[in-house]
């Protein structure tokens, strides 16, 4: 196990057990292309269940998954969170490309289960 990298003052130092990521098979022509974002579920997370929004230029902006609403707190990052939270609230009601069957929150709802043991909204 490695240390997880503290990205925000708030962030406790845990131990990076697992991430998931929920954007793989996105292609180059979704709402967030494989080659410009990556979207990450982390193990051992804070509550509530989000999503991390990582742009390849290093940006990283946290969303809610049941709602699609930024959780960012503190500027700079709440001004870029709400710039992409309508394309955010978009995909997550997309099917999923990992398991067109379920919706991309369908499919981050498990991964956060998965990776943080419990979904406790």
């Amino acid at each position: 196990m490695r240390e997880r990298n503290r990205l925000y003052e708030d962030d406790e130092p845990e131990m990076l057990v697992e991430m998931a990521r929920m954007n793989v098979r996105e292609g180059s022509t979704g709402v967030f292309p494989f080659n410009r974002f990556d979207i990450w579920i982390w193990s051992d997370d804070h509550r509530p269940p989000h999503i991390h929004l990582c742009e390849a230029g290093g940006t990283e902006v946290r969303f809610r998954i049941s709602t699609g609403e930024t959780i960012e707190k503190k500027s700079p990052y709440i001004e870029i969170a709400k710039g992409y939270e309508a394309d955010v609230k978009r995909w997550l009601d997309e099917p999923s490309a990992l398991a067109p069957s379920v919706t991309n929150r369908e499919a981050c709802k498990i991964a956060w289960i998965q990776n943080n043991g419990t979904w406790e909204d």
